[in-house]
């Protein structure tokens, strides 16, 4: 049975590589939500296209696994970095909304969406890079995809205390 567990190191991997994907997203959601007092229909609407990013996450995830290290290894990463592409639309679309009307604080707030948006920016560029990138080199656009994941985990919002209604780093 050991070596049956150990032949699954696809799916380790791929369960890896998704978990922080979904902990890097749930992060930048909680970091957004940060710049508003109280979500809009609006808001609420483009957080579901936020939440339904993430719950199709595990799909191409599967593909990803079944995949790896086999011949169509190029084509599942394509999949999995394209999936990326769409969520970083998705969470553009989410900044944008709250960007438009929905700033706790407009002034900081505006620098701070300024930052993310840029940050974004760069996400979705180097996403679709990944993307066309794994059709001739699938491990480094998988590498490239998760260095976007650090880059955003490092893009904070500011933090407003409900006690001071200041913002804190």
């Amino acid at each position: 049975m050991w070596n049956e567990l150990l032949a699954l190191w696809p799916s380790y991997l791929a369960f890896g590589l998704s978990f922080f994907v979904i902990l890097v997203s749930w992060i930048s959601h909680h970091d957004l939500m940060q710049l508003i007092h109280t979500p809009s229909r609006g808001v609420l609407l483009a957080n579901g296209c936020v939440l339904i990013y993430v719950t199709f996450i595990p799909f191409p995830t599967t593909v990803l696994a079944k995949n790896l290290g086999g011949p169509e290894v190029s084509t599942a990463v394509a999949f999995y970095c394209g999936t990326f592409v769409l969520g970083s639309s998705a969470f553009h679309l989410l900044l944008e909304t709250i960007a438009r009307c929905e700033l706790r604080d407009p002034e900081r707030g505006g620098q701070a969406v300024e930052r993310i948006r840029r940050g974004y920016h760069l996400a979705l560029l180097t996403y679709a890079v990944s993307t066309a990138l794994a059709l001739v080199l699938p491990y480094v656009a998988l590498a490239l995809a998760m260095a976007v994941r650090v880059h955003l985990v490092r893009l904070r919002t500011p933090h407003w205390t409900p006690e001071s209604r200041h913002i804190t780093r």
